[in-house]
């Protein structure tokens, strides 16, 4: 058993030789997956709008899934959920935020005609100042609200203090990928105990996103839509590519041009603007790397806390 799980053990192993080499593998081979999909003629079908009663069916559906990857055979606390939903006009109109700062816009008009009627009597010119300052400050507001509630609607998430998977407001294909990847984390949850899932955060969060390639996968091909999976691939290769640049700059190499090529021309697969990711790349480049060199058995080993694939 490896007892220091620190991030900088896990950088350790994929700057190792024969793991480097393991890494470029898999990252060669999910940009092939992604531009096969890519190139496939006509819009990806994303499904309907999730619900409450569609998530009440498709949530057992991906538990299962989810039990069989790992091996999970003892009954399992069902985790809360809660679905962050809008109403239709507002999903449909407001898909960039738009119609929501154009609502903070209204409103602050609105505020700041009502200020001058108000108080006209006191002053209008003077008013009049204090009405446009109302009315900025009113639109700043809601921009900030449009694009909080954007992030809010799209965002998903689970809490391991109160035990709840949140979905924000998403097609059914993607909400299979999303709780395939959190209800991994409850799993997590429930056997490792909050303290090792925090203290391991970057172990935790390889963990889930490699559940969720594999989840997704089966969901896509059983349903013969890769649209259950296109998510997941546009997620994890800028993660994988990010923990990739990072281990080319620890063992002093440039990285490979045809590693680092968008295919398909989409930006996101930049690892320059995978902000944010170094934790999880390296986290699920380690799990990929030991998939790669020896089969899906990590996934359980570590849901069961044997990590000893660290070290060896």
């Amino acid at each position: 058993m490896v007892e220091h799980l620190s991030r900088k053990v896990g950088q350790e192993f994929i700057n190792e030789k024969e793991n480097f080499e393991a890494l470029c593998s898999v990252i060669g081979k999910v940009q092939d997956r992604y531009a096969e999909i890519l190139a496939i003629r006509g819009r990806p079908n994303f499904g309907n709008r999730l619900n409450n009663q569609r998530l009440d069916e498709l949530v057992p559906q991906v538990m299962q899934e989810v039990h069989q990857f790992l091996g999970v055979e003892k009954p399992v606390k069902d985790p809360k959920l809660s679905l962050f939903w809008l109403p239709s006009a507002v999903y449909r109109a407001g898909k960039d935020g738009c119609l929501v700062a154009d609502l903070g816009i209204a409103g602050s008009l609105i505020a700041g005609i009502t200020r001058v009627i108000a108080f006209n009597s006191s002053g209008t010119e003077i008013l009049i100042g204090g009405a446009l300052s109302i009315g900025v400050g009113t639109l700043a507001a809601g921009a900030s609200f449009a694009s909080n509630l954007k992030d809010s609607w799209k965002s998903s998430n689970y809490d391991p203090w109160g035990e709840k998977i949140t979905i924000g407001d998403k097609r059914e294909s993607v909400a299979v990928q999303i709780l395939s990847h959190e209800y991994t984390h409850h799993l997590q949850r429930q056997i490792w105990g909050i303290s090792r899932m925090l203290d391991t955060f970057w172990l935790a969060e390889g963990h889930a996103r490699g559940v969720q390639q594999h989840v997704s996968h089966s969901f896509a091909e059983a349903a013969e839509n890769p649209a259950y999976e296109l998510l997941t691939l546009k997620m994890i290769l800028p993660e994988l590519k990010k923990a990739y640049v990072g281990a080319c700059k620890s063992i002093g190499v440039r990285p490979a041009a045809s590693l680092m090529n968008s295919r398909g021309g989409d930006r996101v697969l930049d690892p320059r603007v995978a902000m944010g990711h170094k934790t999880r790349g390296i986290g699920l480049a380690v799990f990929s790397i030991v998939e790669e060199k020896g089969g899906l058995d990590v996934y359980k080993d570590a849901l069961k806390g044997d990590f000893s694939f660290l070290s060896k």
